[in-house]
């Protein structure tokens, strides 16, 4: 999943982000930081971001740091993607280091993305002669990685995703400051995000941990993995399907009857955990362990492997009945 949507309340934000699960990876990023002279990787911290939500300058807060302060202004917006049910499941379910290295090609998938198709497409509008668009290429943002899915009904299921927040600024070379931002490339290409960011995640499961998966484009799957063990952690992708059914539009499904998070601790956490743990079944078990081979067999080291799978995944295209067990569905992902 790829969401991006603006925010205009500084206030929202900030308590958003004060919202941490424990254990939550916080990490700074973009080209942006450059221009103020900070390192975002040793310099910069939460309290120093809402400096840049309240559209102030982290070094000195008395200045503004865009031209433009008007009450009602777009403070930033925010970017979630989020995997497959199945790699959460085996985070869950996998090795300590296991589940480690699935989060860090989580999280390489998804600065992957950042890096590479939105920030390079961030543009300032020229409002002085001619009317356009000027590409700056440079952005700042806090990257979140949240390991749990909003309550349904009171339970609270596992789900890995990462929220980006990135404040409505861009430092314009031409003009020798920062000014608002659009972010022209995350709004018009959200097809071509989230299928980078799905191949990202992928070939980096495959090359790192050997895991095999199935299904082309955004419609992939891990092997090993059964449909039934993803639908019993998916309560809220079954409620989304249930209100499309209903008659209720694919855009609204998942934000209807959409519950309020939940204030918890490590001791909340670690029960949840434990819940999770039983509603997997022996063979769920064993399944997870057995999913991580030698890296070896990746498709980008054995490019005729990935081949005569692409042929696989598309030959029950040839039959009029296809089989069920290789039916692929992603409707119920959450």
């Amino acid at each position: 999943m790829y969401d991006i949507r603006p925010a205009y309340n500084a206030k929202s934000v900030k308590n958003y982000l004060a919202y941490d699960e424990p254990g939550v990876d916080i990490a700074f990023g973009g080209k942006g930081f450059e221009h103020l002279g900070i390192d975002p990787t040793a310099d910069m911290t939460l309290r120093k971001f809402n400096a840049l939500i309240d559209n102030k300058s982290p070094l000195n807060p008395k200045e503004s740091l865009t031209p433009r302060n008007t009450e009602g202004r777009i403070v930033g917006n925010y970017v979630t993607l989020s995997p497959p049910k199945d790699v959460t499941l085996l985070v869950i379910g996998a090795q300590p280091e296991v589940a480690e290295k699935a989060r860090e090609c989580l999280r390489e998938a998804g600065d992957y993305v950042m890096k590479r198709f939105i920030e390079p497409e961030a543009t300032v509008r020229e409002r002085k002669g001619p009317h356009a668009d000027r590409e700056t290429g440079n952005l700042m943002w806090v990257r979140l990685h949240h390991t749990l899915d909003r309550p349904h009904e009171g339970k609270i299921m596992p789900q890995e995703h990462l929220h980006y927040f990135i404040p409505n600024a861009t430092f314009d070379e031409t003009r020798g400051r920062f000014f608002a931002t659009k972010l022209r490339g995350g709004w018009w290409e959200s097809a071509k995000i989230k299928r980078q960011f799905h191949k990202r995640l992928r070939d980096n499961l495959e090359r790192e941990l050997g895991i095999k998966t199935k299904g082309f484009g955004m419609r992939w799957r891990i092997e090993g993995i059964d449909r039934e063990t993803v639908e019993r952690f998916s309560l809220r992708g079954k409620a989304a399907q249930a209100n499309i059914e209903a008659g209720v539009s694919r855009k609204f499904a998942a934000l209807k009857g959409r519950e309020p998070k939940m204030k918890l601790d490590e001791q909340d956490v670690a029960e949840l955990k434990e819940q999770w743990q039983a509603l997997l079944t022996d063979r769920d078990r064993q399944c997870l362990r057995n999913l991580v081979a030698r890296p070896k067999w990746g498709r980008r080291l054995h490019p005729g492997k990935r081949r005569l799978e692409f042929i696989r995944n598309l030959a029950h295209l040839t039959h009029a009945a296809p089989d069920p067990r290789r039916e692929v569905d992603f409707a119920l992902t959450r």
